[in-house]
């Protein structure tokens, strides 16, 4: 029975994106540190490892800039969340035990005192507990136990509502059962309602038919079975109890904005098996992708509904994107659930765009990461361009392994190498090219909700407003937290606080990098670093219909550091920020006044290259409905940049395609990188997978969390309130009102 729920849900678990950002905030101030965004990636531009999603509920909301790995604080357990809670839960549990042994102890003194006052007080003896469950549609007047007496004919039971306590631990009410003892089957009718208390699952139906020698159960016409407020509905549904197997005619059920239908859902041997099914959605739903990894938030742009671009539908078809599988597989191991599609035709408002053969990817069990058999295709600084298939293997502790070996080109032609480890809290990419024969790791570890390790060799590591910076080592321990005021000085003007601590070891780069001739002593040191900033939005203004905006703001940032040589680096800076569109055409402008002073001794790896006064942009115009030019730059002014440099940021991106699906290329100047990403931003109406068999082994499986923790809490016993009322307790001696006077 538990399986037949489940049914209903596990296509639409694997189909449906989880938001699982970790942390989210509105903008549009977000354009401010887009740099963040576009110079941080994992070895392949591929969008699918670095996924953001939203909904038409949170639009606005986008996830923490630099963290290429989405993570979801409320269903992903990292380790040191794990040991916290765990120590937390020894705490309460500990608290807990001894708050009620000083409430026995009370109650134990409070009870002497009066016993001592003459007051004699009865020891409260526990209640017998009931084995009966109650219906919870009405009240039970008669219990009937399946061992029913003999007769030839029916035997009508009158009454409201009859319940049947059957074996198999089966519980059932009706207005109206009928006993035949030729078959030895049980027949209810009238608002027929049966219990699973086991599986905690009810079902509901015009007529129930129980076989008691086959233990066999039948629902006919209006089945509806209902597991945690998730609804199936059928036309006819037959459970084995002794097999613990279910089949259902015509399911159909809807979970969020998403329905799945099916001919026919059967159970047997830890298998789910669907037919001639789809899973679809009939209502408006925005679901927004967007890769982290380029470009400015082209989706911010204020475009008329009219002016949107499409690729026009063949034969007036409505929804976006279909999808018509022959065969869908869902393995629900104990870390991973794999999904394969076998002979999948991909089609786009009625057009086939491709057929895929098969495609197998993986995911965990909350949906933190995605996996897939996809090929890599891309650039890295020092290693240079690359092309190879993709392998994935499952691992243990929910997470994969994926191996690609890549033909590399830097200089000269050559082989190489890149595997990349992902889990629900860490990805990490390590790399080999023969061409300029160099090794490149890069990787994150989250171990608490805002605490994290970050690690690498020869790779670009987020330094915050600081910039994005290579050491030929790099380890450290960030914590990285934030927190938003809405209407802080008024409507509409709100505030940000965001603050980092960075604690490890880093050693210079041995080379000068892009033309720079910063002279180095080439060590390695500890940093212990600190970097603040607050964003005060003060003035705002929108027309969407005339495609106008604008937000006027301050930003304040501060960073100091001190380095294991003893060395520091101190540094503040304040300007004004200010995002606007007008028409076709956004852009986002802000100037910087600083004061610093720096003595780092890694100048080749975070020296501060902006200067006294810098001023950054970005811009994006939209030409056309199918193409939208971007820039991205920081200029120092004040001519006192270390490299000598007046740009220090300089990327230009161009997205082309329609609002549903584009394509976006990019070219960082200053690092030399290209960048490929996808915006996908698609309406669900209309959408849907066809499949004619999807099969789903273990499916209990599928959503079982392997290392949740939960917080432990306790609610006030009655120990804890008879205690309570003992304490406040006063002995009044009563006098006989019938006493003589005297």
């Amino acid at each position: 029975m538990k399986k037949i729920l489940i049914a209903a849900l596990i296509s639409l678990t694997m189909c449906i994106p989880q938001a699982n950002s970790a942390e989210l905030f509105s903008s549009p101030e977000d354009l401010e540190n887009f740099d963040a965004k576009f110079y941080e990636g994992p070895s392949a531009p591929m969008p699918v490892p670095q996924v953001q999603y939203t909904s038409d509920k949170s639009e606005d909301q986008v996830s923490k800039n630099g963290d290429y790995h989405k993570f979801n604080p409320d269903l992903t357990y990292p380790l040191f969340k794990k040991v916290r809670i765990k120590l937390t839960n020894m705490y309460r549990v500990r608290v807990h035990k001894q708050e009620l042994k000083e409430m026995e102890r009370q109650k134990q003194m409070m009870i002497e005192e009066a016993r001592a006052n003459g007051i004699e007080i009865e020891e409260e003896t526990p209640a017998p507990q009931s084995n009966v469950r109650q219906s919870g549609e009405s009240a039970i007047k008669n219990v009937i136990n399946a061992e029913m007496p003999g007769g030839s004919n029916p035997i009508a039971l009158t009454g409201d509502v009859k319940k049947l306590v059957a074996p198999k631990d089966l519980q059932m009410d009706c207005d109206k059962m009928l006993y035949f003892e030729d078959r030895n089957e049980i027949e209810a009718t009238g608002h027929a309602f049966l219990l699973l208390p086991s599986q905690k699952v009810t079902l509901k139906a015009d007529k129930f038919i129980y076989n008691m020698e086959s233990n066999i159960l039948k629902a006919y016409d209006n089945v509806q079975l209902t597991k945690d407020g998730k609804v199936i509905n059928g036309d006819f549904i037959q459970v084995n109890l002794n097999e613990e197997s279910a089949t259902i005619d015509n399911m159909n059920s809807s979970m969020s904005f998403l329905k799945v239908e099916a001919e026919n859902a059967t159970t047997e041997n830890d298998k789910l098996i669907l037919k001639n099914g789809k899973i679809f959605s009939d209502i408006s739903h925005r679901v927004f992708f967007r890769s982290s990894m380029i470009g400015p938030r082209l989706e911010q742009m204020l475009i008329d509904d009219e002016d949107k671009s499409f690729i026009p539908a063949k034969n007036n078809e409505t929804g976006a994107f279909k999808v018509d599988a022959e065969e869908v597989y869902i393995d629900a191991t104990k870390n991973h659930n794999r999904v394969t599609l076998k002979n999948a035709d991909i089609y786009y408002r009625g057009r086939e765009i491709i057929r895929w053969p098969s495609f197998t990817a993986y995911v965990n069990k909350n949906n933190d990461y995605f996996e897939a058999n996809y090929p890599e295709i891309g650039s890295i600084p020092r290693l240079g361009m690359f092309v190879g298939p993709g392998f994935v293997f499952p691992t243990p502790f929910d997470s994969t392994i994926k191996v690609a070996p890549v033909l590399n080109y830097k200089d000269e032609l050559g082989f190489g190498g890149i595997v990349r480890y992902k889990s629900a809290t860490n990805m990490t990419d390590a790399a080999y090219a023969s061409a300029p024969d160099i090794w490149y790791v890069k990787g994150r570890q989250r171990l608490d909700d805002n605490f994290y390790l970050q690690y690498g060799m020869n790779a670009y590591l987020d330094d915050w407003f600081m910039g994005r910076h290579m050491g030929k080592y790099v380890a450290e321990f960030l914590y990285d937290d934030r927190k938003s005021y809405k209407d802080f000085l008024g409507d509409g003007r709100s505030m940000r606080f965001r603050h980092r601590i960075g604690a490890g070891y880093m050693h210079d780069n041995e080379i000068n990098r892009h033309g720079e001739k910063i002279n180095s002593p080439m060590i390695g040191t500890t940093r212990l670093k600190y970097m603040a900033e607050i964003d005060q939005s003060m003035w705002n203004w929108k027309n969407v219909e005339e495609r106008k905006m604008i937000d006027i703001g301050v930003s304040l940032q501060g960073s100091a550091a001190v380095y294991g040589t003893g060395d520091t680096q101190i540094l503040g800076r304040i300007g004004p920020r200010i995002h606007s569109q007008y028409k076709n055409w956004m852009q986002d402008i802000g100037y910087y006044l600083s004061a610093y002073d720096d003595h780092s001794p890694l100048p080749r790896y975070d020296t501060y290259r902006y200067g006294r006064s810098s001023v950054y942009l970005r811009e994006a115009i939209r030409l056309h409905k199918y193409l939208t030019v971007a820039w991205s730059g920081n200029i120092n002014l004040s001519g006192d940049a270390p490299n000598d440099k007046m740009f220090q940021e300089n990327a230009f991106i161009v997205s082309f395609g329609p609002d549903e699906c584009k394509l976006s290329l990019g070219y960082d100047f200053i690092r030399q990188r290209t960048y490929v990403g996808i915006l996908v931003d698609l309406d669900t109406k209309g959408s849907a997978l066809e499949f004619d068999k999807m099969v789903i082994k273990n499916p209990d499986r599928l959503s079982k969390s392997q290392d949740e923790e939960k917080l432990i809490t306790f609610e006030k016993t009655p120990a804890a309130s008879q205690a309570k009322q003992l304490q406040y307790a006063t002995v009044i001696q009563l006098e006989d009102p019938d006493k003589e006077q005297l």
